[in-house]
C-alpha cells in the first residue's frame, strides 16, 4: 500500500465493553500528555509509570494513576516486576506505550513475555535498528535510502573524517538518553578539526558512542515529519505529514509545525514505507526528513520508533494513530482510512512564543509564521479541558530557566 491520506475517526470504534488501560512508560512530557489527551476522553483509562516526578501526564485529569519508579524506563527487570505487581489491578492487562527511545528498547526486550499485557512494537531487532543510530545509519546506507552522510569515529580517523565531511559537522549520540546522562542537548557542533578532536576525546572518556554527521543546509522549513501507524503486517493504517515551521536553534526540537497533505511528500514517503517494510517494522513511527537544496533530494534524518511529541495533532486533524495503535494491539479490526485535515497548526506553547518573539525582533517572521498564530491551531501543553497539566509545564519551565541562570 502506497502513501495516501489516511486518517481514522473515533466513531469507528465501539466503546461498549470495558477498556483495558493504556500504560505510558516513561512519560516523555508532551509525548505522554498527548497520549492521555488522545485516549482519556474516549473512556480509555491511562496510567503512567515514570522515573520523573515532574511528568506532565501525572498532573493531567486524564491520568487515572501513576507510579514514580527510579530508572524504570531503562531497567527491563524493574518494569517487568512492576507489571506483575499491577496485574491484580489490571486483570485484562493493558497496552504499553513507551515514550522514550530507552523505554522502547526496554519494552521490546520484554516483548515475548508481556502477557496479559500487549504492545504494538516490532521485534527487538527492528527497534534496535531505529533507536541505536549507529545501526540505523548503517541500515539505511545498505538499503540505499538518501540520508546525511554519517561516519563512525571508531572506524575512521579524525583526518579521514575531515577530508570526507565539510565543517561544521554534527556529533550525534548513538543513544540519546545515555548521552543526556553526561551532556546537555542533542549533540555537539564541531566547527573545525580542533573542536572535533576535543569532542570525540570527551565522549570517549565518558564511554558515550557517537557518530559524525554532515549538516544539511537550509532552514527548519526544509524539514518534514511523516507519522503514522503500521499494522502487524507492516501495512500503513494511519498516515499524516507535517511541515516544520520554527525552532529555537539548529539542533533543538521544532516548536511549530502544520499538517500538510501526504501527497506533498508522497514520493519520499513511499521510500520510507518501503524501508520500514524491509526491516519488518510495525507500530507507531515518526520519520523525520529534510530537503537538501544542494542536490534537490530528500534526506532521511531518523525514524522514531514510537509516537512523538505533538501526537495529539493526530486527533485534531483526523488521523488518530495513537488510537489505532491501542485498538490494533487488542486485536480489534481497524476501519478503512479516510482523509485528514491539512493546514492545522500545532505550537509548543511557551517555547514557541519565545521563538516567535525572537524572530519578530530580528524581522525574520514570514507570512506563514504570522498565520500560524491567526489560523486554526492547537497548543502542545495547553488545553482548557486540562489546565493543571499546563500549570505543571509552566512550573517546570520556570524551574529550568532559574537553574540555567542562577
Amino acid at each position: 500500500m502506497g502513501v495516501t491520506e489516511q486518517g481514522i475517526g473515533d466513531e469507528a470504534f465501539s466503546m461498549t465493553r470495558d477498556q483495558p488501560p493504556a500504560i505510558v512508560i516513561g512519560g516523555g512530557s508532551a509525548n505522554g500528555l498527548g497520549i492521555g489527551w488522545n485516549l482519556g476522553p474516549r473512556n480509555i483509562p491511562v496510567y503512567c509509570v515514570t522515573s520523573d516526578p515532574n511528568e506532565l501526564l501525572c498532573a493531567s485529569r486524564y491520568c487515572h494513576g501513576y507510579t514514580i519508579l527510579p530508572h524504570v524506563e531503562a531497567r527491563p527487570a524493574r518494569l517487568a516486576r512492576w507489571l506483575r505487581q499491577m496485574q491484580p489491578r489490571f486483570p485484562e492487562g493493558g497496552v504499553l506505550f513507551p515514550t522514550t527511545d530507552t523505554a522502547v528498547l526496554t519494552v521490546a526486550t520484554l516483548r515475548e513475555n508481556l502477557a496479559p499485557y500487549s504492545t504494538y512494537l516490532p521485534t527487538l531487532e527492528a527497534v534496535e535498528t531505529c533507536v541505536i543510530k549507529s545501526q540505523f545509519y548503517r541500515s539505511v546506507a545498505e538499503y540505499g535510502i538518501p540520508h546525511p552522510r554519517t561516519l563512525n569515529p571508531e572506524e575512521r580517523s579524525v583526518h579521514e573524517i575531515a577530508q570526507q565531511l565539510t565543517f561544521p559537522v554534527f556529533i550525534r549520540p548513538a543513544q540519546t538518553l545515555l548521552f543526556n546522562v553526561h551532556f546537555a542537548g542533542k549533540g555537539f557542533l564541531a566547527r573545525n578539526v580542533r573542536e572535533l578532536k576535543r569532542y570525540l576525546t570527551l565522549t570517549r572518556s565518558r564511554g558515550v558512542e557517537v557518530m559524525v554527521q554532515e549538516i544539511i543546509p537550509g532552514s527548519v522549513t526544509n524539514g518534514y515529519t511523516f507519522r503514522g501507524y503500521l499494522d502487524r503486517h507492516s501495512q500503513p493504517q494511519v498516515l499524516y505529514a507535517t511541515h516544520k515551521l520554527r525552532q529555537p536553534s539548529t539542533f533543538s526540537n521544532n516548536t511549530a509545525w502544520v499538517t500538510i497533505p501526504v501527497a506533498a511528500v508522497a514520493d519520499f514517503g513511499n521510500e520510507i514505507l518501503a524501508y520500514l517494510r524491509h526491516i519488518r517494522y510495525t507500530g507507531l513511527f515518526g520519520a523525520e526528513f529534510k530537503h537538501d537544496p544542494r542536490d534537490g533530494t530528500w534526506k532521511l534524518l531518523e525514524v522514531n520508533a514510537r509516537c512523538m511529541g505533538g501526537n495529539y495533532l493526530g486527533v485534531a486533524c483526523g488521523a488518530n494513530h495513537v488510537l489505532a495503535a491501542y485498538r490494533d494491539s487488542l486485536g480489534d479490526a481497524l476501519p478503512p482510512p479516510r482523509p485528514y485535515q491539512a493546514g492545522l497548526y500545532y505550537l509548543n506553547d511557551l517555547q514557541d512564543l519565545s521563538t516567535f518573539v525572537k524572530l519578530g525582533v530580528r524581522r525574520q517572521l514570514s507570512t506563514q509564521d504570522i498565520w500560524s498564530f491567526v489560523g486554526p491551531k492547537l497548543w502542545q501543553q495547553w488545553s482548557p479541558a486540562d489546565p493543571l497539566a499546563f500549570v505543571r509545564h509552566l512550573r517546570n519551565t520556570l524551574r529550568e530557566t532559574w537553574m540555567q541562570h542562577r
